[in-house]
Parts: structure tokens; sequence; C-alpha cells
């Protein structure tokens, strides 16, 4: 049941962070966000949810810190998602460093 939770917050997830990318508007983002986080309470090992968030927070919310511990925890968590190195680096690169 949990796992079906996580599904749904993930999509929920999606489709407003879909809603943000063809509107514009930040508050479709910032409930993408709370849709991503909720998805990790019911399946922490949700790494398409996690992964997602860590592009969200570094493209559209701007917190390249967020974004860095996601991608950060993805690289730890699993080696399918070989993009998250490179997506960490542009984060660290936002933050100036």
């Amino acid at each position: 049941m949990k796992t079906l939770r996580a599904r749904l917050w993930y999509m929920i997830a999606l489709m407003h962070r879909f809603y943000g990318l063809r509107t514009g508007k930040r508050h479709f983002f910032v409930r993408s966000d709370d849709a991503f986080s909720r998805a990790l309470l019911y399946d922490p090992a949700m790494h398409a949810a996690r992964f997602n968030r860590g592009i969200l927070y570094w493209r559209e919310l701007h917190a390249p810190a967020r974004a860095v511990q996601d991608f950060t925890d993805v690289i730890a968590q699993t080696s399918i998602y070989t993009e998250s190195l490179f997506l960490r680096g542009m984060a660290y690169q936002q933050m100036g460093g």
C-alpha cells in the first residue's frame, strides 16, 4: 500500500511540475516539491522521485544546495541515474563552487 501511495504522489508531483513549466507559475513548482517529498515519505528508496526533485530544486526553485543533497543521495543509493553526477556538478556550479 505504501508503494502505491508513493507512486500516486510521484505522479501528482510530475503533473504539478508540468503545469509549472507550461504556465511559469511558481506555486505549481512548490506543490510539486511537496508531492515529491510526500512520495519519499512513503518510499524513501524511490530514486525517480529524489532525482526529479533534485532537478526541480536546481532548475525551477533555484535551491542548488538542496539539489546537491538529492543528487548525492541518488548517487549513493543507485548507479542507474548516472546523470545525477553531472547534475550535481551543475548545482555546485550554480552555488558558485
